[in-house]
């Protein structure tokens, strides 16, 4: 009927709204997303009149749509993680430093007692670095931790923002800022981060729902994906490979805990192709695909999924109507 068609659109249009243009020619163009043929395809979607900040893309991930108390509930949370107000206070902060010497001189040992080393946890853990709308991959992991799910974050090697350009978003610059010894830039974001041990998944065994951020300099995006079609209903699948064919690399590990494992623990990996062009010696057919694959009911909110729906029912009407008229 015309009023189901109406509300269709007006869904729709609701959805749409929160669809970043410029975001997702950025991300398509550098083949951030939307590379792989046997993947789902992703678009990246903002909370409209709001701040692109990690917070309103995970209310986006988990509620479906921008929740101002869940917002600060999460940053409560964060900071409670971070603050030793918890019993992984500890092991976040050795997670932080194990991260650090990834990214810092080898040489230079990460030492507790390291003034400049406690001035920056310090900042980091008061969540200062945020109030910049800069993002730390402890605080990726920490959200992890609290929403009990893998978080795959992808970023633009060189992809970063002039402070106060609203207009810059896309426009490269070849720096990383250092503040306090802590060096960060978008690039360091990218990655896998799972719960910790300890959380909910320890009951259940494993968790298969992830979330899919984009960092486009200082602002994130949540990635929203379309589902595809498995053997057992609608599924999303993830690439956990770049389009150069280099692994995803898991974040904030201890230097004990296995990649593999928590991997293995987290996702479920199947391949439907491979690089034609990446051959190396032991697959001389061309370097599988890796993707991620879980059900789509399970990783996207049900108020997206029913925009979703309503586009399709909006097409297929379209599609009934026509062939009416043409009858």
């Amino acid at each position: 009927s015309c009023s189901r068609v109406q509300l269709n659109k007006m869904k729709a249009a609701s959805s749409d709204e929160c669809l970043d243009d410029n975001a997702m020619n950025y991300l398509t163009k550098r083949r951030l997303i939307n590379w792989c043929g046997s993947a789902s395809k992703f678009k990246p979607l903002k909370c409209p009149d709001s701040a692109r900040s990690m917070l309103q893309a995970a209310s986006l991930a988990v509620k479906g749509r921008y929740d101002h108390d869940f917002c600060i509930s999460l940053l409560y949370q964060i900071r409670t993680l971070l603050k030793g107000e918890h019993k992984n206070d500890v092991v976040f902060f050795k997670r932080w430093c194990s991260e650090g010497l990834k990214s810092k001189n080898p040489s230079r040992s990460l030492r507790q007692d390291d003034a400049v080393l406690m001035r920056s946890w310090a900042r980091i853990s008061n969540l200062v670095p945020l109030q910049e709308r800069e993002v730390e991959p402890i605080y990726l992991m920490a959200l992890s931790q609290i929403l009990d799910r893998t978080i795959i974050a992808t970023a633009h090697e060189r992809s970063s923002r002039r402070k106060g350009d609203d207009e810059g978003r896309g426009k490269e610059r070849d720096t990383s800022e250092e503040k306090n010894g802590v060096v960060w830039s978008p690039s360091s974001l990218k990655g896998l981060y799972f719960p910790t041990p300890g959380g909910k998944s320890e009951s259940i065994g494993q968790t298969k729902n992830t979330i899919c951020f984009a960092f486009v300099g200082h602002d994130c995006f949540y990635l929203q994906p379309e589902p595809r079609k498995g053997p057992r209903g609608s599924v999303c699948r993830t690439p956990l490979v770049s389009s150069n064919g280099v692994m995803v690399p898991a974040r904030c590990l201890l230097p004990h805990e296995s990649e593999e494992e928590n991997i293995a623990r987290h996702l479920t990996l199947v391949s439907h192709e491979r690089f034609q062009d990446i051959r190396p010696q032991n697959f001389p057919e061309g370097l599988p695909i890796l993707l991620a694959e879980e059900s789509y009911r399970s990783c996207v909110p049900k108020r997206l999924r029913e925009s979703a729906d309503s586009d399709d029912t909006e097409r297929a009407d379209n599609r009934r109507h026509s062939s009416e008229s043409a009858a």
